[in-house]
């Protein structure tokens, strides 16, 4: 791989790495919010939607830590 190419995916690995904090406390933010509401709300459709939107950003936090690793690999 030439020395360029290195540099471009060290440079995506920094975004990536901060980008994933960002995602992460979004994650927890909206966690935190579905944690305070009751029983009943959190099994409600607008409760089962967020629980959705939760599981999707623990889904993209892992997928981060998975293509940092990977880019990781190659440099």
């Amino acid at each position: 791989m030439k020395s360029n190419q290195k540099k471009t995916i060290e440079s995506v690995v920094e975004q990536l790495r901060t980008l994933a904090p960002q995602v992460e406390e979004i994650r927890d933010n909206i966690e935190e919010i579905f944690d305070s509401r009751s029983e009943n709300w959190q099994e409600s459709e607008k409760g089962e939607e967020m629980q959705d939107e939760i599981d999707s950003l623990y889904d993209a936090t892992d997928m981060f830590d998975e293509l940092i690793d990977a880019l990781d690999s190659m440099i």
